[in-house]
């Protein structure tokens, strides 16, 4: 399955999908950052970086799938508590949105601080399957640590979404019927797609998404907090020269996904495609 890590930090996603879950081959990263940058060109040398997701743009059916980790700073308790409204970071949510609406995946995975779900008294995690129900996808969602679900030696909740297009829940028939025999991209589909909104737009008021469960069998860090080192083993802060090194490395740390606990929703999204790969 191919991948667009959109807003792709240091690759967590990426790596998580290929070294861990596997199956999955990133062919595109969206990243700003210049340090995060680095380290993507030195882990994924032959994959293009585009630094700009305000101006990315791709046909349909280049990627099967998009991974969304966007900025969490106006949404995180240790943030300003803006949510997603214009003008924030974290409203980049709808850049993510704008590219699922217009590459049609099979699948896109989200993934945000815990706080999204009780942030305004859970009216921004209702705006954010709100749209990814107007975008034409369901969504089942889980709150996943890293210290319950990979053994790891901190907390680190994040809520996690994964996302799938909802004629997967259809019969064949009813696909036939909705969609018709002609391919998801044509002009026919999406008349079609455009006649069914029209006629039920009600639909988008409903929250039918719903929570899910989802196993880690095999996807585990060292529980033992003697393993890690607390302290680097190489100078970065007192030589005048490595300082800038340190805080970017720290910063990329603290906004990147923990591949072990990525996996976990990586995992379900391989399961979940092996499945639809039968019905459709």
């Amino acid at each position: 399955m191919r991948i667009l890590d959109l807003f792709a930090g240091y690759g967590g996603f990426s790596y998580g999908a290929e070294k861990l879950v596997k199956g999955f081959t990133t062919t595109q990263f969206v990243e700003k950052n210049e340090f995060c940058q680095k380290i993507l060109k030195k882990h994924w040398p032959n994959v293009p970086i585009h630094d700009d997701i305000n101006t990315f743009h791709a046909k349909p059916n280049q990627y099967e799938l998009l991974t969304i980790g966007w900025p969490c700073q106006d949404i995180s308790v240790a943030g300003n508590q803006k949510g997603i409204k214009s003008g924030t970071r974290s409203s980049l949510f709808y850049q993510g949105i704008r590219l699922l609406r217009e590459l049609q995946p099979r699948f896109a995975l989200f993934e945000n601080v815990r706080n999204l779900i009780g942030h305004d008294s859970g009216n921004t995690f209702k705006e954010v399957l709100f749209q990814i129900a107007k975008s034409g996808y369901d969504a089942e969602w889980q709150v996943l640590s890293v210290s319950k679900h990979a053994r790891g030696v901190h907390r680190r909740e994040r809520v996690f979404i994964i996302a799938y297009p909802k004629y997967f829940r259809l019969s064949p028939t009813e696909r036939l019927r909705i969609y018709g025999e002609a391919n998801n991209n044509t002009q026919e589909r999406q008349n079609k797609i455009e006649q069914l909104e029209r006629s039920s737009e009600s639909i988008y008021s409903k929250i039918i998404q719903r929570p899910s469960s989802w196993s880690n069998g095999k996807y585990f860090l060292n529980p033992n907090p003697n393993g890690y080192s607390s302290k680097s083993t190489v100078c970065r802060t007192d030589n005048g020269f490595t300082r800038g090194l340190h805080k970017s490395r720290i910063t990329a740390l603290g906004n990147g996904v923990v591949p072990h606990v990525a996996a976990i929703p990586l995992q379900r999204i391989k399961k979940l495609n092996e499945y639809f790969s039968t019905i459709t």
